[in-house]
């Protein structure tokens, strides 16, 4: 099975890179992930948290509260899957500052359709700071790719950790991020998207920086076959779809999902 051509490419600067060094650079990297993602995620968490107050103000009432999520969701949904795409024809590297360039370019168009009071602009921004999650979702998968089968819990762990300081520190700064907006003569739900910007903005900055050599150049070699069933092919999507194990985590997600989504959309109005 011919690997796909990021992982060729990094094959050869794999190389060229000491064995001695790979572990120290490989936990870098793996910081690196974690500054990314709680970077990116209090940007996005930021957003989600006043995307149900825009729109219930914009719109007059809170019918319309859970539609920046239901786009955001979506829009993390379709980039995970182009984000993957790039990743295996041009690296994990570029992948993940295409999706974090999209969020900030996201976040400036909800920013704009605060100050415009646009429920178009609000769900378009919301769809595309989805790119932004996305990205430091996949970022958990970079981390694992360079750990060995038994710290791989342990890698995707770490990243989680960073997407939790966003969490938390998300929600926290949007009041005071409101009362610069107001200061600054704009609506005060613009500020919270201010954050937005600013912080996928510097996780964009830390990845375009730090975020080298290209991570499948340390990827641990058991992370980087194809995945292949016993008559050494490629499974179909219908055919992994059936295994048991992937239809109960799918149904466990998708749950999981539903309660958080409920809980994330309803808070900010209550």
């Amino acid at each position: 099975m011919t690997q796909p051509p990021a992982v060729a490419r990094a094959a050869t600067l794999a190389a060229a890179i000491p064995a001695s060094e790979l572990p120290r650079l490989r936990h870098r990297m793996r910081w690196v992930l974690f500054a990314v993602a709680a970077l990116g995620s209090t940007g996005y968490i930021a957003a989600v948290t006043v995307g149900t107050l825009v729109a219930a103000q914009l719109s007059g009432g809170a019918a319309l509260g859970g539609l920046p999520t239901t786009t955001t969701t979506i829009g993390t949904a379709i980039a995970a899957s182009l984000i993957a795409l790039v990743m295996l024809r041009w690296g994990r590297r570029l992948g993940l500052l295409l999706g974090l360039a999209v969020g900030v370019l996201g976040g400036a168009i909800v920013l704009g359709s605060v100050v415009a009071e646009s429920i178009p602009l609000l769900l378009i921004g919301s769809a595309f700071t989805g790119f932004a999650n996305a990205a430091g979702n996949l970022g958990r998968y970079i981390a694992a790719d360079m750990a060995t089968p038994d710290r791989r819990a342990s890698a995707i762990g770490l990243v989680v950790w960073g997407t939790t300081v966003g969490a938390v520190i998300g929600p926290n700064l949007t009041a005071p991020a409101g009362a610069v907006a107001l200061s600054l003569g704009l609506p005060e739900l613009a500020g919270p998207y201010g954050l937005t910007v600013l912080f996928i903005g510097l996780a964009w900055v830390v990845s375009a920086m730090l975020l080298r050599p290209e991570p499948y150049a340390l990827a641990d070699p058991s992370a980087l076959p194809t995945p292949t069933d016993e008559h050494g092919e490629v499974p179909s999507l219908p055919a992994i779809l059936t295994r048991p194990s992937v239809a109960t985590a799918l149904v466990t997600l998708v749950a999981a999902q539903v309660v958080m989504v409920l809980i994330m959309t309803m808070t900010p109005l209550h």
